[in-house]
């Protein structure tokens, strides 16, 4: 028999319970229907409450109903276990691959920033409103800015000019240059040892006066002031050249024919010279030779003796001060010919 009050098994003729001394209650009769009616008396026979194998000490102990009959446990076959756990483990990897999948794309994504060269491929440009580039377009995010272009002003040179220089060569001279490349020289005083050209040429835009063979850079002050070489010119009226100025063309043909002095080297500004147009000539006549190239193009000199020999040749029109020349205006066979007598000295 069951104790009610502590569910314990106690002896079928106690009035007590043993275990908790709770008084033994007997079970009033249960109706069932109108005729019958069932009382819970203790059957003949003992059977057993609880399963052997359900006992376990770890969990309450199930209990088995007296009226229900054992249900069979019901065990899968290891067939349809395997499935169950190759699908579930085929689930948990596309889950994986899909979440890693997405995470790569989005860090893609990312750093997937369009460089120049994607301008032209019709790539989308994120500084231009997501605007699709056709293949053809291209896109500068930085236009460039044009500087403009600094604008030098044009002096005119024509008109009459009074020179004041150190070199004996421009001192107390006046020029006056017509629109038709005609140059007129007048001088004052006594000196005349030029041949003074008569004809010019002028680049207003690089500012470069052209006298027969030589090719003079003017820096102008202002508009009526220009520098060159040591000496300035001043612009001045025709009126202002002085009454006892004489023209170089009336000096000219005043002078006595005579023949030109030759040059050392005659051609050293029109071929490249050769060994065989050097022999001949001592060390000092191939440093002449050298000079001779520059003294050409108006050069001075600060060897005196070097000066001294170009002051006495007839075609010489010294004007330029060594630390003034510029080599840039020699040509190739100038500059050419200068390095080989150089060259062909030092083997002296």
């Amino acid at each position: 028999m069951i104790c009610l009050s502590c569910k314990k098994t106690i002896p079928d003729d106690a009035q007590q319970c043993p275990h908790c001394g709770s008084p033994v209650k007997v079970a009033e009769p249960k109706k069932i229907n109108s005729d019958t009616q069932v009382f819970n008396t203790a059957p003949t026979e003992k059977k057993p409450l609880y399963k052997a194998a359900d006992i376990d000490p770890e969990r309450p102990v199930r209990r088995i109903d007296e009226d229900k009959p054992d249900k069979p446990v019901r065990r899968r076959a290891p067939a349809v276990t395997a499935a169950f756990w190759i699908l579930g483990v085929a689930v948990l990897a596309t889950a994986v691959f899909g979440v890693c999948s997405f995470f790569a794309h989005r860090a893609d994504a990312e750093n997937d920033v369009p460089d120049a060269s994607d301008a032209g491929n019709g790539q989308l440009d994120p500084d231009a409103g997501n605007e699709t580039i056709q293949p053809d377009e291209t896109v500068d995010p930085t236009p460039e800015v044009t500087q403009p272009e600094e604008v030098k002003p044009v002096y005119d040179i024509r008109g009459a000019w009074r020179w004041e220089s150190e070199t004996d060569g421009y001192r107390n001279t006046y020029w006056v240059f017509s629109s038709a490349g005609k140059l007129d020289i007048y001088l004052v005083g006594d000196a005349y040892s030029y041949a003074w050209p008569t004809q010019y040429e002028y680049d207003k835009d690089s500012y470069v006066l052209g006298l027969a063979d030589t090719a003079m850079g003017l820096a102008w002050l202002d508009e009526d002031t220009f520098a060159c070489g040591s000496g300035k010119a001043f612009r001045i009226q025709t009126s202002e050249i002085p009454d006892n100025a004489v023209s170089v063309v009336e000096l000219d043909a005043q002078q006595p024919d005579e023949e030109e002095d030759p040059y050392l080297l005659p051609e050293s500004n029109t071929r490249y010279l050769t060994q065989e147009d050097l022999e001949g000539l001592d060390k000092q006549q191939l440093a002449l030779a050298r000079n001779e190239i520059f003294a050409r193009h108006g050069r001075l000199f600060t060897t005196t003796e070097i000066q001294e020999y170009f002051n006495e040749q007839s075609w010489y029109n010294g004007y330029i001060q060594p630390a003034n020349f510029d080599s840039s205006v020699l040509n190739d066979y100038e500059r050419y010919n200068v390095a080989f007598i150089s060259q062909y000295e030092d083997t002296l």
